[in-house]
């Protein structure tokens, strides 16, 4: 929020035209603290010049339309679909202009040839929005900043715009601010972040903020309410209350001290008074043109001070100086290579094979070092014949088979439970079964929001797969089986991935996660799992786009190419049950979530085979099942 007098008239326009959007809202506060019909969208998007492109974004979190705007990387016009790349947001002050990194402050970010190869993301923010969810007076409602940057436009971004789950954050002003709340309170979501004379203590200065937001014409409880009765809520945004979630994470901090300095010109005048700005107890030295700055410092100072104390990597440039562009633009330039770091990590922080153990004549047991998991995870391989004398460069077609849940070593669970290693058919196929969590449900789980491990999926697509594919002879005719959750998986990855698997198999997976019948089972598995699986999609109705994103019944219309096959059993012991089973109800919520995932690619006139039998949950009737789809999985495989 710079005070020069170019920027003050910027503000004050701005202030104008939220002030009318204000208005509107407030004329429809049902309407704005109603949960939203629809998500976010993007309904338009222009290039503008070389690299750059304007998106607007329908979004409910702020009631109405708001920019985006991106410099792309090399070669992102011509992107595969899955194709991603490390993402840079970077966040503006308090005028919210996402204009201002490209056009007002000498960044020169097209001319950096460090930034060929990073998608950088321009968010458009209200005025005076501070990167937060309004109180509004405990009502909610919109502006709600946070939501729409994070749980709107991220996904956007990483699903359509080539955005990848690297990502670092640097933001000026409020941008600064931004950049050190979202990164703490959404640990594992940014790899870095960056302020240059950001508010980043605001509970420091609350009556900045009031003299400021007065100045302006807007409510400053607005914002989080009043400082003391609703104290917690100022903290739960303050960078400098949430510093222990910032351990890990390296930040960089930088401000100007409020004087003159070098980057500003001769005869430079003093910042416009801002009423109430200075604290009569604690004056500004009579030296200080740029009060807004000097406070900046302070807190700026203060956050480097309790970062260190609890073991942050934090950097640090404090100079003679003002709440201005250029200053900004240097401490960006002096910040990059921290953030570049974190967005291309090195060679520990890249997905690896760091253990290679034979635990049988054609089985080796990968161990396998996975950002997306944050730690370890396991992948057995049942390799083919002539596999150990491979050359440089030969495959083999590829089954993947996927475990269910509440497994224990669940990479195991396919050598240990079926006859898949004595099966002569799978000789001159590789056979991958990697980990997936108990409950991992071969899912990017959406942790409420903000992301971070488990991402399985991204483990076995984009860390494992290619892996395999570099160094393990693993090929590009691919297909994938299952059993339980990970007869789910298969059919999921599939219709998530079209391009990347010719057939798919699931043995009792419940493939149709929308359907009435799956809240029946649903609160066992959390009873079973002992947690919250909320974390995972979130509420059925409340994010109701990501189970949707994630079933294959919503995905069939992708699967109308490729060859799959159900099986399930009805819940009634059947011949591979042990004698005085018991009826099973779950198996039977499955076989009606099966027979609605049938009916449905039928109409489609999708490629199904299917096979309905008596039988309950039991681990035989899945190797029964992987005998009787061995046909059509080797056909697509061409093996």
């Amino acid at each position: 929020m710079p005070w020069s007098h170019g920027r003050l008239r910027l503000l004050l326009t701005l202030a104008i035209a939220d002030l009318l959007l204000l208005v509107g809202v407030s004329c429809t506060d049902a309407e704005a603290t109603a949960p939203a019909a629809r998500g976010a969208r993007v309904i338009a998007e222009e290039g503008r010049g070389a690299r750059l492109v304007d998106l607007t974004v329908d979004s409910p979190a702020l009631g109405r339309t708001a920019k985006v705007r991106l410099l792309t990387p090399d070669g992102w016009q011509d992107r595969r679909p899955g194709e991603s790349w490390p993402t840079l947001y970077l966040l503006v002050g308090g005028d919210g202009n996402y204009k201002a990194w490209t056009e007002d402050y000498d960044a020169r970010l097209r001319d950096l040839p460090q930034l060929r190869d990073v998608l950088v993301v321009m968010p458009e923010m209200p005025l005076f929005g501070f990167y937060s969810d309004w109180f509004n007076a405990g009502r909610g409602g919109p502006p709600a900043v946070e939501t729409f940057h994070l749980k709107e436009m991220r996904p956007l971004l990483e699903r359509h715009y080539g955005a990848g789950i690297r990502r670092a954050a640097a933001g000026e002003s409020q941008g600064g601010f931004g950049a050190l709340s979202y990164a703490a309170r959404h640990p594992g979501l940014f790899r870095a972040a960056a302020s240059y004379s950001g508010f980043v203590h605001p509970s420091r200065h609350p009556h900045a903020i009031r003299a400021a937001m007065t100045y302006l014409g807007l409510d400053w409880t607005a914002l989080w309410g009043d400082p003391m009765a609703q104290r917690a809520n100022w903290q739960a945004h303050d960078p400098y209350y949430l510093a222990d979630r910032l351990r890990t994470t390296p930040v960089h901090l930088s401000g100007g001290d409020g004087t003159a300095g070098v980057l500003d010109p001769p005869g430079t005048e003093p910042d416009p008074e801002i009423p109430g700005l200075e604290d009569p107890s604690d004056p500004f030295p009579k030296d200080v043109i740029s009060p807004t700055e000097t406070l900046m410092e302070r807190e700026s100072r203060a956050l480097a001070t309790r970062l260190t104390s609890v073991g942050t990597p934090v950097t640090t440039h404090f100079y003679a100086g003002t709440h201005s562009p250029p200053y900004w633009a240097r401490e960006f330039h002096r910040s990059l290579p921290m953030l570049l770091n974190a967005l291309h990590p090195a060679d520990g922080d890249r997905p690896d094979v760091v253990a290679e153990e034979r635990v049988g004549p054609r089985q080796v047991d990968l161990t396998v070092r996975s950002p997306a998991l944050g730690g370890t995870a396991k992948v057995r391989l049942l390799t083919p014949d002539g596999w150990e004398r491979r050359r440089p460069g030969q495959t083999w077609p590829v089954l993947y088979l996927l475990h269910g849940g509440f497994e224990p070593e669940t990479y195991k669970t396919w050598t240990r439970e079926s006859d898949v290693e004595d099966l002569p058919e799978l000789r001159d196929v590789l056979v991958v079964m990697p980990e997936g969590g108990q409950v991992g449900f071969y899912s990017n789980w959406w942790n409420h929001g903000a992301g971070g491990p488990p991402a399985w999926e991204t483990f076995h697509l984009d860390e494992a797969r290619p892996l395999l594919e570099r160094h393990y002879g693993a090929g590009t005719r691919r297909a994938m089986a299952g059993l339980s959750m990970g007869g789910f998986g298969a059919v999921s990855y599939a219709a998530r991935r079209p391009d990347l698997f010719r057939a798919a198999a699931s043995y009792s997976g419940p493939v149709h996660l929308l359907h009435p019948r799956m809240r029946e089972v649903w609160p066992q598995m959390e009873e079973a799992y002992g947690r919250d699986l909320g974390a995972l999609w979130g509420d059925q109705d409340a994010q109701r786009a990501i189970w949707q994103a994630h079933d294959p019944h919503h995905l069939a219309e992708r699967l109308r190419r490729t060859p799959v096959y159900l099986s399930t059993g009805d819940g009634t012991p059947g011949p591979l049950d042990p004698p005085g089973s018991a009826y099973d109800p779950a198996e039977s919520v499955i076989h009606d979530l099966t027979r609605s995932l049938d009916a449905r690619l039928r109409r489609l006139r999708a490629p199904v085979t299917s096979h309905f039998h008596t039988g309950t949950h039991h681990p035989a009737y899945g190797e029964r099942e992987l005998h009787h789809s061995l046909p059509l999985l080797l056909r697509a495989l061409g093996a």
